[in-house]
């Protein structure tokens, strides 16, 4: 029996279930995907950030209000003092959001090392903001804090790299990246500072805050 619908972000889920007794299962999905490459959009062309977080309290439109629920803490990433004065390095006044956005990208890449025995699926982000090491989880969140404490909305996205290739060593993992959703901008903007790439992004992903 199978069944599908959209959940709350657009995703198309299809649940099913096997009704009759069984040992083994084996679930195998193949998908054919035709990607194009966005044009690199023109960072000094965006509305100064300031302006952004100012927009954001009186629009009620519909894309407003769904990046307005990414500005408020979460479980997993609190705003706070030290994030916001850590991001305002890339966040001067009267700069275009996607400049600011990316350079800050740049800096937690620059300021922080990878190392997959430094945290716990379970560490908070404060205790990665002292260590200054960490995971791609650990990256997302703080990148994802800093944006949240200046009052701008993002997101945290995840989906998984896999590869067949002999001379590309790297298992089925999961990938998580912090999303810009602000409204004003156009495009989400994701901005991945572990390992060092950074792309633009109109995907929908689950976000997991």
């Amino acid at each position: 029996v199978t069944t599908t619908h959209d959940d709350y972000f657009g995703n198309t889920e299809t649940f099913f279930t096997l009704q009759e007794p069984h040992n083994t299962l084996i679930v195998e999905a193949h998908s054919t995907l035709e990607v194009n490459a966005p044009p690199r959009p023109d960072f000094s062309a965006s509305p100064a950030w300031e302006t952004v977080v100012e927009s954001l309290v009186n629009n009620h439109s519909e894309e407003g209000l769904d990046a307005y629920q990414f500005v408020f803490s979460s479980e997993r990433v609190v705003a706070g003092r030290e994030f916001a004065a850590y991001a305002r390095e890339s966040f001067p006044p009267g700069r275009p959001l996607l400049e600011a956005v990316f350079d800050l990208m740049a800096q937690i890449h620059r300021d922080f090392s990878f190392d997959k025995k430094a945290t716990e699926v379970g560490t908070p982000v404060e205790a990665f903001f002292e260590k200054r090491r960490g995971v791609c989880q650990d990256f997302a969140h703080l990148q994802i804090a800093c944006l949240r404490s200046l009052g701008l909305p993002a997101r945290y996205v995840s989906g998984y790299l896999r590869t067949n290739s002999p001379s590309i060593s790297i298992p089925p993992t999961i990938a998580c990246r912090p999303t810009d959703t602000s409204p004003s901008p156009g495009a989400a903007i994701t901005a991945t500072s572990a390992p060092s790439t950074a792309f633009s992004s109109a995907a929908r992903s689950t976000p997991c805050t």
